[in-house]
């Protein structure tokens, strides 16, 4: 049993979970996004490398 003076706060699931999945697909967005800005340069200079080797 809880003191008197611990307020008692409502158990909200369903707002949690889509607060929680808002949370998940911001981070997904913005992994997507790092992999991008990592993975093209590094596309390019393999071209390069290939082109200025062949």
């Amino acid at each position: 049993m809880l003191p008197r003076d611990v307020p008692v706060i409502p158990y909200r699931g369903s707002c949690l979970i889509r607060a929680t999945q808002r949370r998940l697909k911001q981070m997904y967005k913005e992994f997507a996004l790092e992999a991008v800005v990592w993975i093209v340069p590094v596309a390019v200079l393999i071209g390069l490398a290939l082109l200025v080797t062949a």
